[in-house]
């Protein structure tokens, strides 16, 4: 690809992350909110993880493919305040089993606690228009939690970081991680300011996460766990007569 037509290609995938998306959501949301229909969820979910695989595709061909993804990843002169060495392994790995215990340890509780598990369905009141009910839906809810978790963290961590912080911004490393959290937090407006506040700060662990391991195979797991973990929350509807 002509280095002009991918610069353009990568300029147009911003401006949708940050326009277009943020607008649609908003529509899709008013109809999952307002529509009686079981349709409407499945077909959020299945327009959701194509517009996803799609998406994370066109950044890599924008940039060259997925290794070229993984280079703004490592750990240079350009982020000395990222610790290094054994220490930056440490935390690496203190990030990673906190955010299980305090994610996935209380969602595995409440699978087997019937109290745990009534005060996990009373907080996930307010997002039940989007939260799957049905078994059928709970499957299509697994396929988009895969797709989210492989496919934002190649758009989020791997292209926009690349994006921002080397061609053709070239912010500072840590001006990259918070623009970046801030756009990944604004894909989510439909949990709210408070959901919009925690997914950015769970944008810059994974953005941190991601720049000291250099790979993005550690939040892609993470990110797809996080999301699963819905499964283990929610208990499925009984089936129609």
């Amino acid at each position: 690809m002509l280095p002009d037509a991918a610069v353009l290609i990568q300029h147009l995938l911003v401006i949708a992350m940050v326009v277009v998306a943020p607008v649609w959501d908003r529509m899709a949301t008013r109809d999952l909110k307002t529509s009686a229909d079981p349709n409407v969820k499945r077909r959020y979910y299945r327009i959701t993880s194509i517009v996803l695989w799609t998406a994370s595709a066109v950044a890599c061909l924008a940039v060259g493919g997925y290794s070229a993804l993984s280079r703004v990843g490592r750990i240079t002169a350009d982020a000395p305040w990222l610790p290094s060495g054994g220490r930056g392994a440490d935390l690496v790995q203190g990030a990673i089993i906190g955010m299980l215990v305090v994610l996935v340890v209380p969602a595995a509780m409440a699978r087997w606690i019937p109290k745990i598990r009534a005060r996990t369905t009373k907080a996930f009141k307010s997002l039940a228009f989007f939260l799957p009910t049905t078994r059928n839906e709970r499957v299509w809810w697994a396929i988009v939690s895969v797709s989210a978790g492989v496919c934002e963290e190649i758009i989020f961590r791997g292209f926009l970081l690349r994006y921002l912080h080397t061609a053709p911004w070239h912010l500072s490393l840590a001006w990259a991680v918070a623009v970046a959290a801030a756009i990944f937090g604004l894909q989510h407006l439909y949990q709210g300011v408070a959901g919009v506040a925690q997914i950015t700060a769970m944008g810059v662990v994974f953005c941190i996460i991601f720049l000291m391991t250099g790979n993005l195979l550690v939040p892609m797991l993470l990110h797809t766990v996080i999301d699963l973990r819905v499964l283990l929350l929610l208990e499925p509807a009984p089936a129609s007569p």
